[in-house]
C-alpha cells in the first residue's frame, strides 16, 4: 500500500457526440490544469472519446506527463462496442476496464449500443491498488466490493449522469445529492479514497450535473467538489495512510463470509432466484 501522499485530480466538461477533436482538446486543457495544479493523476468522464482513432496518440503522450483515466467507447476485437474506461501511464494503457452494467431504465438504453463487461479487476500503481468502474457499475455493491476484496485502496469513477429534481428545502440537484451520499458510503464501509468524474453541460435537453468529487473514508464531506454547471477541474490531496487506519478499526472486509457469500449466490442461480432476475 502506498504511504506518500498525493494529489488527484477530476476534471469535467461537456464532450461532443462523435466529434474528437474538441472532445481531445478539452483532455489536453484538463491535463494542463491539472499540471498547474500539481496534481499527480486525473481523471474525466465517461465515453468522452473513442479510442480506436489513431490520433489518439496524444492521449498517451499526455499520459507522459501524468497518469490519467479517461473513458472512451472502445472497439474489441470481438468486433462489440464497448462502453470503458482506461488508465493510462507513461505512454501505456495499463488497465481497461469494460462496464459491466448497462442502464435500460428511463432515458437509458445503453444495452442497445454497447456488450456488457464481465470483471472488476484492481491494478497497481505508485498511488496504490486501485480500480476502475463507469457510472451505473457504482450502483451495484458487488462491484465495490469485489475492487475492495482484491486489495483497492482507491475507486476510479467516471460517469456521464444526468441532474434530476431539487432537493428537498435546497438548491441542490437531487441527483447529486444521492451519488454523494452514495461514494461517501462506499469510502467509508470499504475503506477507500474516491475519484468520481462525470460529466457536465446539455446534450438533447439532457442536464448532466457535473459535480465530480474526491472523497476521503475519514471526511463526511468531499475533500473536493466541482460545480454542478460548470467545465473545469478540481484537485484534493490524499493520504493514503487513512486507508490503513480505517481498515484497522473496521471488519467489514477482514470478516466478509466469502464462502457463505460463495454457496448462498449457488443456490440462488441453481434455481431459487426469482424468474425475471434468472433471465439477467
Amino acid at each position: 500500500m502506498s504511504t506518500v501522499p498525493f494529489r488527484v485530480a477530476v476534471g469535467q466538461w461537456s464532450p461532443v457526440l462523435g466529434r474528437l477533436e474538441p472532445n481531445l482538446r478539452a483532455l489536453v486543457t484538463a491535463v494542463d490544469q491539472a499540471e498547474r495544479g500539481g496534481a499527480d493523476l486525473l481523471v474525466t468522464p465517461e465515453v468522452a472519446l473513442s479510442v480506436s482513432d489513431p490520433r489518439l496518440d496524444e492521449l498517451r503522450d499526455l499520459s507522459h506527463r501524468l497518469p490519467l483515466v479517461a473513458g472512451f467507447v472502445e472497439r474489441g476485437k470481438d468486433g462489440q462496442n464497448y462502453n470503458a474506461a482506461g488508465y493510462w501511464a507513461d505512454g501505456e494503457l495499463v488497465h481497461l476496464h469494460r462496464k459491466i452494467y448497462l442502464p435500460t431504465y428511463g432515458l437509458f438504453d445503453e444495452g442497445r449500443f454497447f456488450a456488457r463487461g464481465d470483471l472488476v479487476r484492481t491494478f497497481s500503481t505508485p498511488f496504490g491498488v486501485l480500480a476502475l468502474l463507469v457510472c451505473e457499475d457504482v450502483w451495484h455493491p458487488s462491484s465495490g466490493l469485489l475492487a475492495a476484496l482484491q486489495g483497492a485502496t482507491g475507486l476510479l469513477v467516471v460517469s456521464a449522469a444526468p441532474g434530476r429534481g431539487i432537493a428537498h428545502g435546497t438548491s441542490t440537484l437531487a441527483s447529486s445529492t444521492t451519488w454523494h451520499d452514495l461514494l461517501r458510503l462506499y469510502g467509508s464501509l470499504l475503506g477507500c479514497w474516491v475519484a468520481y468524474s462525470n460529466r457536465v453541460g446539455f446534450e438533447d435537453g439532457i442536464h448532466f450535473n457535473g459535480g465530480s468529487l474526491v472523497t476521503s473514508p475519514v471526511r463526511s464531506e468531499p475533500l473536493v467538489e466541482g460545480d454542478p454547471f460548470a467545465a473545469g477541474v478540481w484537485i484534493a490531496g490524499i493520504d493514503p495512510g487513512a486507508v490503513s487506519r480505517v481498515r484497522s478499526r473496521s471488519g467489514v472486509l477482514r470478516e466478509e463470509d466469502l464462502e457463505g457469500t460463495r454457496l448462498q449466490l449457488g443456490r440462488l442461480l441453481e434455481g431459487h432466484l426469482p424468474g425475471r432476475m434468472r433471465k439477467l
